[in-house]
């Protein structure tokens, strides 16, 4: 239902819902929803406060994460249609939204599609309406980091065939996520706890040194998983001692004394 306020200026009132359907550029309007009197602007930014007022900001929700951006709600005042918001880093680096979406008057979505840096946090938040008119709130967003691997890359070791193999690699988060572990091409005979990081399994047979190389991702569940590439040597099995005959068909060792076959 329209809010009617008397009026003997010729300006249409009522409320947001009552505005005129076709309105021509420079429509004035009176909205008693929310007092104030209005322009219509034209299809872009569309019915605007003749007043411009101040922007607040109060809040906001949601997450940004270090590596794939993230949208956030922020909550305030005087947000008008065409508003744009702004990070500001420690350092004064601006990131702009790729989309602002003004909900309300007290309300805006913002979608930042690429990762925003840690290092810079804490972040303030910049509402600019169509009036250049702004609000701040400052130091107030933080980003999510991505997980930080403890564990250098390279050889985790080395194994005879035949005997068992483990090893742990491990991966921080600063906002304490929980750590994911995963491999695209660990080799057959090794085995990764999701949760604990322990790499394990029984060395296959091998005739020369073989080294086993491969990818382990650390995921935190909000940002890109971080890969690390590590490898694992497997030796053959030696024999000392004795003389070695062959044939054309095989080998074998005869032994001059006892021991133990390694």
């Amino acid at each position: 239902m329209a809010i009617y306020k008397s009026s003997n200026s010729g300006i249409p009132f009522g409320n947001t819902a009552s505005r005129p359907a076709s309105p021509a550029v420079g429509q004035p309007y009176f909205n008693g929803e929310v007092q104030r009197l209005e322009l219509y602007t034209g299809a872009t930014y569309g019915w605007q406060n003749i007043v411009a007022e101040t922007p607040g900001v109060t809040g906001y929700t949601g997450t940004i994460s270090e590596t794939s951006g993230g949208t956030i709600t922020i909550t305030g005042t005087n947000f008008a249609s065409g508003a744009t918001t702004t990070l500001i880093g420690s350092d004064g680096t601006e990131y702009i939204a790729d989309t602002t979406t003004i909900n309300n008057l007290t309300s805006i979505t913002a979608t930042f599609n690429t990762g925003i840096s840690a290092t810079k946090e804490p972040y303030d938040i910049k509402i600019t309406n169509p009036s250049n008119l702004y609000g701040v709130y400052y130091d107030i967003l933080t980003v999510n980091d991505k997980p930080i691997w403890q564990t250098s890359s390279g050889s985790l070791g080395t194994v005879t065939s035949g005997l068992s193999f483990s090893s742990t690699v491990s991966a921080t988060d600063e906002e304490n996520n929980t750590i994911t572990y995963s491999s695209p091409n660990l080799p057959a005979w090794l085995s990764i706890n999701s949760s604990s990081g322990v790499i394990s399994g029984t060395a296959p047979g091998v005739v020369n040194a073989t080294t086993y190389s491969f990818t382990i991702n650390a995921s935190d569940g909000i940002n890109a998983a971080q890969s690390r590439s590590f490898s694992v040597t497997v030796n053959p099995i030696t024999v000392s001692g004795g003389t070695l005959t062959s044939d054309s068909t095989y080998y074998y060792r005869v032994f001059t004394s006892s021991g133990t076959l390694t």
